[in-house]
């Protein structure tokens, strides 16, 4: 129990600290926070200690190496020794985290548990996602940036909430994203950047890495499917076929996991990671980009086509669109306005900033 003595001996004053509200609020209770990496959980974890007593909480990361994984099990005694602790956060949970019943049946007022794992569940505990910042989020974050600059920053930095003060984005992220990964884990991941907006097949890969290195074809699934669960990658589905793409749940990471620059690709996945908000289902077809149904809603991103191709592509797709329950396209660009309709179909053409901040 020394470690845990010592943890809360020199616990921090997180009142110290400034944090930028986000979107998701926790008000207390059990709850289980999970996302992908530096999405932000932990952020939202130390907003809601920082309104609390120092003396009232206890926040454990069972990512620090120096604390033992065997800790869970001394919590009980612990707690029972120090009544004056109402509230525990417990970051880098995951399900081999060893003595997980022991959290489980704690009689406090607040337990706050922290997971990358998507797939991971606690009994009696509220499930909160916690996705990336959006563009509008973004906005309240960027403290410098000129308002008609805030687009091509927001760009540069990708929406992770710790990327904000930093200069080198790209090695930032890339450090991030290779923690707990051997040299197979990097290549697959490398590889699957390469795919970004486009088809993907998990054999497209093995069949790639196959020729440079010795890997099997169970390994490079055992890596994707890591990846999909840490929500690091996030695979949509064609809407009548067996067939995937693939986006970044934050969409700098193809920048900083290759050198070719593909613009439309990248305004793409920030489109994704704008549409991951309205925790709807997501599709794409041949036509269209992004199909979601339940809002009868299509997008195409076209950043710099004139708007009256746009609107001759539109009147070609009439059919296309109603056959699909479509009443409303979006053309995301990067500075056009439009707008058209034809009986009951509309097809608006916006620059991403208006896209963003409309939902």
């Amino acid at each position: 129990m020394e470690i845990l003595k010592l943890l809360y001996e020199n616990m921090p004053d997180f009142n110290e600290h400034k944090f930028t509200p986000r979107k998701i609020l926790i008000t207390g209770g059990k709850i289980l926070l999970y996302g992908a990496p530096n999405s932000g959980k932990s952020m939202i974890a130390k907003a809601f200690l920082s309104s609390l007593d120092k003396n009232s909480f206890l926040y454990i990361n069972l990512s620090d190496i120096r604390i033992n994984s065997q800790i869970c099990a001394e919590l009980p005694k612990f707690l029972a020794q120090n009544k004056q602790i109402s509230s525990l956060v417990i970051d880098g949970i995951c399900a081999d985290t060893p003595n997980l019943a022991e959290i489980y049946v704690l009689n406090l007022e607040n337990i706050i548990l922290i997971t990358q794992d998507s797939e991971f569940l606690a009994s009696n505990f509220e499930r909160i996602h916690v996705l990336p910042l959006d563009f509008e989020e973004f906005i309240a974050f960027d403290k410098h940036s000129d308002e008609n600059a805030l687009f091509a920053t927001f760009l540069q930095k990708g929406n992770s909430p710790s990327a904000h003060n930093r200069v080198d984005i790209n090695l930032l992220e890339q450090q991030n994203l290779i923690k707990n990964l051997d040299k197979n884990g990097i290549s697959t991941l490398l590889e699957c950047a390469k795919f970004v907006s486009k088809t993907f097949s998990v054999n497209q890969i093995y069949s790639t890495l196959h020729t440079k290195n010795k890997i099997s074809k169970n390994s490079v699934y055992s890596y994707i499917s890591d990846f999909t669960k840490r929500e690091i990658i996030i695979r949509v589905k064609h809407f009548s076929q067996n067939s995937y793409k693939i986006y970044f749940s934050n969409f700098i990471h193809k920048d900083a996991l290759g050198f070719e620059k593909d613009f439309l690709a990248k305004l793409r996945g920030t489109v994704f990671c704008e549409l991951r908000k309205l925790q709807d289902e997501i599709y794409y077809t041949k036509q269209l980009d992004f199909y979601l149904p339940n809002l009868r809603l299509g997008i195409i991103v076209e950043p710099f086509r004139a708007n009256e191709f746009i609107f001759l592509k539109f009147n070609k797709m009439l059919n296309i669109l109603r056959n699909l329950g479509i009443n409303r396209l979006q053309i995301i660009t990067a500075a056009n306005y439009g707008v058209i309709e034809n009986g009951d179909l509309k097809c608006e053409i916006l620059p991403f900033q208006r896209f963003a901040l409309r939902f």
